[in-house]
């Protein structure tokens, strides 16, 4: 029987770049979620956790978890990865490896986004009392992943904090002539900046 070979897939998916639009549009979105969270948290009579954990609100919070889950391993790797970065705290120098933009995003802005994403974990899952269960097993993870996920963010930020310290630690003019003459010197002061980014004001 005559075969006509393989078949070709109907289209082509390109590779994702995140484009100013992009960044706008996912900073707008943390933002108004960020103001929700804040309202709960400014309310004079329930704490943040009654918010949390109401039945009223579950949809909220599942979704803003899907979202923190869908975007927390891309944006570590924006910031250079959990592993370099733990490398690079623990070296004697403190130096990264070159890191370019991951899909288009600068270092500081990824550093940003994660930051906001940490504060709303802090909120919407480490002190939530609902089960995500489900909604793990509808991305395939296994039993925990989310948690694990979200520990991953908090361990880089972490890390970040680490860096920063040693690097202030270091005396001013050895820090501009580190500055001047290395690559790597430049990305630990993305890191820093990204973290002194208003979470109000969109770092792109």
């Amino acid at each position: 029987m005559f075969s006509p070979g393989p078949t070709r897939p109907p289209f082509r998916i390109p590779e994702f770049k995140w484009s100013y639009i992009h960044q706008r549009l996912l900073s707008d979105v943390l933002f108004s979620l960020e103001t929700d969270i804040q309202v709960w948290r400014s309310h004079s009579t329930k704490s943040v956790l009654d918010f949390v954990n109401s039945s009223e609100n579950a949809i909220f919070v599942v979704n803003t978890v899907h979202l923190i889950s869908q975007l927390a391993d891309n944006l570590i790797i924006a910031c250079g990865g959990l592993l370099p970065l733990l490398a690079s705290a623990t070296s004697p120098n403190s130096e990264l490896d070159v890191i370019e933009p991951t899909q288009g995003m600068p270092i500081e802005v990824a550093v940003s986004f994660l930051q906001r994403l940490v504060n709303m974990a802090d909120v919407l899952i480490f002190a939530s009392s609902l089960n995500f269960g489900e909604l793990e097993a509808e991305k395939n993870m296994s039993s925990g992943g989310i948690l694990r996920q979200c520990l991953r963010l908090v361990c880089t930020c972490a890390v970040r904090n680490c860096l920063e310290c040693k690097e202030r630690g270091r005396s001013y003019s050895m820090l501009g002539r580190q500055i001047g003459s290395s690559n790597k010197s430049q990305h630990i002061q993305s890191l820093i900046r990204g973290a002194q980014t208003s979470p109000k004001v969109c770092p792109i």
